[in-house]
């Protein structure tokens, strides 16, 4: 293996995480900046949830297992399992922020939305199977660590493919986007592209393509579900539907280059004439004579 090439996938990787993790913090603010959650897809919240949990335990178990390590080797040719340290640490940290989003979810003007039924019922099934599984794997001999990665990797992009439905078809029914943050998007997006990338490198690197024959499906199957609905989002957005919640593209860059306030407010830009006079009259100042008693 090429170490440069494994360095620079490293970096990406962290990069991505980056990307990732400060998706989540857009949609945040703007429920804080409202004080209200309706144009956003509670079953959003409700999937992810369940998506984000499956994805920790997925990136714990190959991260920390030696055992579930050897089983992955034994199958893919000696090689390592493709996951990363930045993969362990953005599942946490996305497993936070959507607890964090369903708290607002709860104290928040919400409208008439509320969570479909057949959306709980899909995501209680979910939650029970995950340990039904792992105690049949654990109990008997018929399943292994590998084989219960892969059902949490199926959980996880099943509902990484669900979630975003009910929002596809909030924005299509209100012919609109308010309350959804475009911002969040963007930078899931970057994120996918990044994770990707990650994934080809690794597969380059090491010479060996198993992560998209069943390596790694859980981050491989997010990337590109991601990409293709962020894709959309970003449609309805700017193409589609006129009417949205921000007039700038983004107001976490506004915060960043000052041009918005915390509440996401243009600042008052001050007006180059008067800081021409003001300029001139401090210059005028020294060619003024000193009064002298």
């Amino acid at each position: 293996m090429n170490k440069g090439v494994e360095t620079l996938s490293l970096i990406i990787g962290y990069i991505y995480m980056v990307a990732w993790s400060l998706s989540f913090y857009p949609q945040n603010i703007e429920f804080w900046q409202r004080k209200r959650c309706d144009g956003y897809a509670y079953e959003y919240a409700v999937f992810n949830l369940l998506a984000q949990s499956s994805y920790l335990i997925y990136n714990c178990l190959f991260f920390w297992s030696s055992t579930l390590q050897q089983e992955y080797s034994a199958v893919h040719s000696n090689s390592p399992p493709p996951v990363h340290s930045n993969d362990v640490i953005y599942s946490m940290h996305a497993v936070t922020l959507v607890l964090f989003t369903i708290y607002q979810l709860l104290i928040y003007e919400r409208g008439d939305q509320k969570v479909n039924k057949y959306s709980l019922l899909i995501s209680i099934f979910g939650w029970i199977s995950i340990p039904v599984v792992s105690i049949v794997t654990w109990k008997t001999q018929r399943f292994d660590l590998l084989d219960l990665t892969y059902w949490l990797a199926g959980i996880n992009n099943c509902l990484i493919f669900l979630k975003y439905l009910p929002q596809v078809w909030l924005n299509y029914k209100k012919k609109k986007t308010v309350g959804f943050s475009i911002e969040a998007i963007i930078l899931d997006l970057t994120g996918g592209l990044l994770s990707l990338l990650q994934l080809f490198m690794d597969a380059i690197n090491k010479g060996n393509y198993s992560t998209f024959k069943g390596g790694n499906l859980a981050k491989f199957g997010l990337s590109l579900i991601t990409l293709f609905y962020d894709t959309f989002f970003l449609i309805q957005h700017f193409a589609l539907y006129k009417e949205r919640t921000h007039d700038r593209v983004v107001t976490l860059w506004g915060l960043i280059t000052g041009k918005t306030d915390f509440k996401g407010k243009p600042r008052k830009k001050k007006s180059k004439v008067r800081d021409k006079l003001q300029i001139n009259d401090e210059g005028n100042d020294e060619d003024k004579p000193l009064i002298q008693d």
